[in-house]
């Protein structure tokens, strides 16, 4: 707490300027607080234009000789308290700069009602054939003191106007009362001088007060300010941390994973798996620098991962230079098959590309199956979302039995994709770990 005092102390120009170093902060304040003090002074006017009736009707059942004296000061209050409401609906106050604004004209209200109130300390107010004789004839301070307090009191305590605006409007009630009560009023000297140090010692209060109030709302505004900037950082690492979580996990299984941490595995009874890998990969690593090979492998792979994103394909990993994606999980659809068989003829497509943009002599040979697999995460540490089953070795055999440029697919996958797509039987073929397989090559749609 002691930190945060300081570091709000050395955020301000000085102890005693209530002000902001840095002018956005500032902005952000006067904003903030404009859109309080509208608010604030809206609701205590409503409210006395509410009272200021019921104590006319209280003052009419108990003394009407009194309620003369005063009608004058009631009557004053209540217009003026009026004229300001009804110019806040009609005034536009959208925007900082135009609070602004209505702040100073709010001052200007206030300076005026200041003037019309002391002027009846005055006999002038007499001659208009107001009944203020009370007022500035009575030799006793305590008349005309309580309607400056009042004033006083309302613009540095009830009404929550800045530091600045309350000093401005105090002082020019102060020196002109001073002025009012030695010049115009019959008070006695002994009571104009008890007059004078005691409304001296009440401004004085009430500056001390309205200051604090105002510090003490800048300070709470920068501990906001402070849990704002920190909710913001928060965020934003949590999402760095999202990002990161989806990049290396599907969405679904990263929620599941945050939810409940441990092994996670699924079965998806209809799946296809891709696998590719770059033909003349090997012989090109051994003529380029490691940092161009990797940059060129980068660039390829990036490539395929737009197209698995387009396609809907989950990308599951790459291992040196082959890349292995899959259709139909983690989120089952049913055209699996057909996706899978346009990303790898986009792959191929890119391939071509690829080779045209940088002048290098590799091709890419792709093989597919589809069927049941199990897919999951597993261990403790460095996840990865992995799978698992004879779908997926059958797959990874189509592509080293492949031949280079084509897209080799099994059985199981040629009955899935005959009805859009040209397929071309290679016969059969021994596969190792398989036996004999007839095999067929994706060459484009129908």
């Amino acid at each position: 707490m002691d930190r945060l005092k300081d570091e709000f102390s050395n955020a301000l120009l000085g102890r005693l300027r209530l002000r902001f170093h840095e002018k956005k902060l500032e902005a952000s304040f006067l904003e903030d607080y404009r859109k309080f003090w509208h608010r604030q002074s809206i609701r205590y006017l409503k409210m006395l234009i509410f009272l200021l009736p019921m104590v006319w009707v209280v003052l009419k059942f108990l003394n009407e000789s009194f309620l003369n004296r005063f009608a004058i000061v009631l009557a004053g209050i209540f217009v003026v308290s009026l004229f300001i409401i009804v110019c806040t609906q009609l005034w536009p106050t959208t925007d900082s700069t135009q609070l602004g604004h209505f702040e100073i004209f709010s001052d200007a209200v206030n300076i005026s009602f200041s003037f019309f109130y002391i002027a009846l300390l005055t006999p002038e107010a007499e001659k208009l054939g107001l009944p203020v004789k009370l007022i500035y004839q009575s030799d006793t301070i305590y008349v005309p003191l309580i309607f400056i307090i009042i004033h006083l009191l309302a613009n540095f305590i009830l009404i929550p106007n800045r530091f600045i605006h309350s000093l401005v409007v105090g002082a020019f009630t102060v020196a002109t009362s001073v002025i009012v009560i030695v010049f115009f009023s019959q008070l006695s000297i002994a009571n104009q001088s008890t007059f004078i140090i005691f409304l001296f010692l009440i401004f004085i209060m009430l500056l001390q007060s309205g200051f604090q109030r105002e510090r003490k709302y800048r300070e709470t505004f920068y501990q906001w300010q402070l849990v704002e900037q920190q909710k913001k950082e928060i965020a934003a690492e949590r999402e760095k941390s999202e990002s990161l979580l989806l990049n290396i996990l599907p969405a679904p299984i990263a929620e599941q994973l945050k939810k409940n941490p441990g092994t996670i595995v699924d079965a998806f009874p209809e799946t296809t798996v891709l696998f590719s890998d770059i033909v003349g990969f090997t012989k090109l690593s051994q003529t380029v620098t490691p940092d161009k090979l990797v940059n060129l492998l980068n660039n390829l792979f990036s490539r395929f991962d737009d197209l698995a994103e387009n396609h809907g394909l989950e990308k599951i990993k790459t291992i040196g230079d082959a890349y292995m994606a899959a259709a139909g999980l983690p989120e089952h659809r049913v055209d699996h098959a057909e996706a899978t068989a346009y990303m790898a003829l986009d792959m191929c497509r890119e391939m071509i590309k690829f080779n045209e943009k940088i002048d290098t002599p590799l091709n890419i040979r792709i093989g597919i199956n589809s069927g049941a697999v199990v897919a999951g995460v597993i261990g403790k540490k460095k996840f990865i979302y992995d799978l698992w089953g004879d779908a997926v070795n059958t797959a990874a055999r189509m592509e080293s039995h492949g031949v280079p440029g084509e897209i080799q697919v099994t059985a199981t996958t040629y009955e899935l994709l005959k009805e859009k797509f040209k397929l071309e039987s290679r016969g059969d073929i021994e596969v190792k770990g398989k036996g004999v397989m007839e095999v067929w090559l994706l060459k484009g749609t129908l």
